[in-house]
């Protein structure tokens, strides 16, 4: 990941866990976060650049559901 910021780090563990989901075939999800910014940056699809198009890839082809903790 090289050197980056907590909330981009937290934004990254969120696609991961779409990530690992969808390798899986677990096609419904449930991601909960302790981090409130990150998961209203992927409610409202304001996250990082470098995320946006896997997120919207997973999003489409997943029901996930984010909350925080």
């Amino acid at each position: 990941m090289g050197i980056t910021t907590s909330y981009e780090a937290e934004c990254e563990a969120i696609l991961a866990a779409a990530r690992k989901a969808f390798s899986q075939e677990w096609f419904t999800l449930l991601i909960r976060s302790d981090s409130q910014a990150a998961v209203t940056a992927y409610q409202n699809n304001k996250m990082p650049w470098q995320f946006y198009a896997q997120w919207d890839y997973f999003n489409k082809k997943m029901k996930i559901r984010l909350q925080n903790t």
